[in-house]
């Protein structure tokens, strides 16, 4: 099975983005800030998985915590740079599909498609080349393997 370029760098897209909104939410110290990250946790993961399992997980694991318990997740959620809610799909079962990530881009309120400039093309800054029409933007994490050396 190969994974989709596409799929996989929209999707990671918004999972980052998920983040960002909820550490948004998060410092803005408001009192019902826990009830806006849970329905925003909700309403994205039921965008990206319409069986629910997804959801119902999350749920699972936020209902149950205690503020203050709330309060430390996200406090070393946030605290590291590689933690995110993932979206876990069992491969053969279930397929993530570009309009369920663009649901999940719609509850997030983020582009997916996006104009691009290019200035590589013409190494003048008074010329940078634009694409002519929108195009798909994601993110691409790549994990670099360190080479070791054994004597």
């Amino acid at each position: 099975m190969t994974p989709s370029v596409l799929i996989t760098t929209l999707g990671n897209k918004c999972i980052i983005e998920l983040k960002r909104s909820l550490e948004s939410i998060w410092n803005k110290k408001e009192e019902n800030r826990r009830q806006k990250m849970e329905t925003l946790i909700t309403r994205f993961f039921n965008a990206m998985d319409e069986s629910g399992k997804n959801t119902k997980y999350y749920k699972d694991i936020f209902e149950s915590m205690s503020d203050n318990e709330f309060k430390k997740y996200f406090d070393g959620f946030f605290k590291e740079e590689t933690a995110y809610l993932v979206l876990t799909i069992v491969d053969y079962e279930a397929d993530l599909t570009l309009d369920e990530i663009e649901r999940a881009a719609k509850v997030l309120g983020i582009p997916l498609f996006e104009y691009v400039y290019t200035p590589h093309l013409t190494m003048d800054k008074d010329k940078v080349v634009m694409t002519q029409s929108p195009v798909p933007v994601g993110y691409l994490v790549i994990k670099r393997e360190q080479q070791t050396f054994k004597r």
